[in-house]
């Protein structure tokens, strides 16, 4: 965004997102060794929101299958960061911004994460072919490795995860937006459905093949 005579401009676009405020990481990050248990803080690659008991915000890193290669310490983090509910902002420990939750993913690729009610869920890309949403088992710890409960058809390409719950207090729908040029789509998962048996190879349907 650039201005102009007193005039703002978007290059083109017609609406902009105006950036107020930044939050580095104390550590630093080896980018030589991006996506690996040597690598310092991650690489923010997607964001979410948990609006399920405290408010907190997610961050995820995404590391590709060609890093990975099968390796799990090597498939990317996400982690829980506190914000105070009514004012929106971080809640801060001695001026630091601090997760409270942090774990490594169960595979690669993934493009989009959001935690509810104690379970986590994924999006996973896979060129081309259809992309995955996952869910995982519910965590019962602050740190670890999040295992996956059941997998789900996506759309291809798909990428971040929203979660919107309803106003009756019911789980709501994930929202995601897929990515490839001339495919590119906004649509929700139901929650209470992602496990109806006869949704299966449906999108958002069950399919415990799918990997």
């Amino acid at each position: 965004m650039i201005e102009q005579n007193g005039k703002y401009y978007g290059h083109g676009y017609r609406y902009v997102m105006p950036e107020v405020a930044a939050w580095t990481n104390v550590i630093q990050r080896d980018s030589k060794k991006a996506c690996t248990v040597n690598a310092g803080s991650p690489t923010f690659s997607f964001a979410a929101v948990d609006r399920s008991g405290l408010d907190h915000i997610i961050s995820g890193e995404f590391c590709a299958d060609s890093i990975a290669a099968g390796d799990i310490n090597k498939s990317g983090r996400v982690a829980r960061w506190p914000v105070d509910g009514n004012t929106g902002q971080p809640k801060l420990t001695n001026g630091l911004w601090k997760a409270d939750a942090a774990y490594r993913l169960p595979v690669s690729n993934i493009q989009g994460a959001v935690s509810y009610n104690h379970k986590w869920f994924l999006s996973r890309s896979r060129g081309a072919s259809n992309g995955v949403l996952y869910v995982t088992k519910p965590i019962t710890s602050a740190t670890g490795i999040l295992k996956i409960d059941t997998a789900h058809y996506a759309a291809v390409g798909p990428e971040d995860l929203t979660h919107w719950p309803k106003s009756n207090g019911s789980p709501g729908g994930l929202w995601t937006v897929t990515e490839h040029a001339g495919r590119r789509l906004l649509y929700v998962c139901n929650i209470d459905r992602l496990n109806k048996r006869d949704e299966l190879d449906n999108i958002c349907g069950p399919n415990p093949n799918l990997s």
